[in-house]
């Protein structure tokens, strides 16, 4: 794509290799230098929003987003844009719309395609992720990001070996890929490798300090290890392995033993053991409540985290 002068392409390619390389910030500076050159660039404003969407400034990535649509209606870069950041806002109608209206402008494109797969795994549309996969390993069959999607489906799946031969493939081609470090991370502490999911965990964090994915992953680590907090993580886990429905099905089942075993108890004559379980259930129930925001807090005090040393 020509931009009219040399100047404006050499910042373009500058911004590219700057967020090739995480440098999100760096790539932001060179696309405003650009602009100031060609303010009325569509092109540049939607790739100017995918850095700011990056850095997490939303409100900015939004106006220039809407700029670069504005500029260029026809542009599917643009609507990819839009379907970035309405995916972090969790808007995910609108997100939807953007990215079907670019592969209708670019029904091929590799990158248009994986978002679309993980956006469908976001609202737990798993046959119709695998599907979008599958269409785009068909046309990249060596990209990491799709080989690492396709380990978040089996995952999701809680087909755990499935999930890490794509992230095993993913990194062989891309040993510092970012979100399969994280992906086999969380496989390989599912499977109780506790000191290698901290090695992965770690490592992404080397690239991303403060990435909240693999930051959740070094607290799972940490609340894995954690006599106390370790047992809420287990349920937690187990309860959360399927679906929805057989969560609440679980849940409401374990509901119903420890009512009907505290009743019957106090039935035949055995009042204090009723209780007694009563108790026992309440006290689940209070230390399922109360996990949730202990973790958090866990989470809360690692994104306060710039740095990490190598051997933390």
């Amino acid at each position: 794509m020509a931009y009219g002068t040399d100047s404006i392409e050499r910042l373009v390619e500058q911004a590219e290799q700057r967020y090739r390389y995480g440098d999100f910030q760096g790539g932001v500076e060179a696309l405003k230098l650009a602009l100031a050159i060609e303010p009325d660039n569509g092109f540049l404003h939607s790739y100017l929003s995918f850095g700011l969407i990056n850095l997490k400034r939303l409100f900015a990535a939004q106006h220039e987003a809407i700029i670069g649509l504005e500029l260029e209606p026809n542009s599917a870069y643009a609507h990819y844009t839009l379907a970035n950041l309405f995916q972090l806002k969790r808007d995910f109608d609108k997100a939807l719309q953007h990215i079907n209206d670019a592969l209708i402008l670019s029904p091929d494109n590799v990158s248009f395609l994986v978002l679309l797969s993980a956006i469908q795994l976001d609202v737990g549309q798993l046959q119709e992720a695998k599907v979008t996969l599958e269409r785009a390993l068909a046309l990249a069959p060596s990209e990491p990001e799709v080989l690492g999607l396709f380990g978040d489906y089996w995952y999701e799946l809680n087909e755990l070996s499935k999930a890490e031969i794509y992230y095993n493939e993913a990194l062989s081609i891309e040993p510092q890929h970012f979100s399969s470090l994280v992906g086999k991370g969380r496989t390989l502490l599912r499977n109780g490798n506790v000191i290698e999911a901290k090695e992965h965990a770690i490592w992404a964090l080397q690239q991303q300090p403060n990435n909240s994915t693999a930051l959740a992953l070094l607290t799972s680590v940490k609340a894995r290890q954690s006599p106390l907090m370790g047992i809420w993580w287990r349920i937690n886990t187990w309860l959360v392995s399927g679906n929805n429905a057989r969560t609440i099905v679980l849940l409401i089942s374990a509901y119903i033993f420890f009512r009907v075993t505290s009743v019957a108890l106090v039935d035949f004559g055995y009042g204090a053991i009723g209780t007694g379980v009563s108790l026992f259930w309440l006290v689940i129930v209070v230390y399922m409540w109360v996990g949730p925001t202990w973790f958090n807090k866990k989470l809360k005090a690692e994104l306060e985290t710039v740095n990490l040393d190598r051997n933390f």
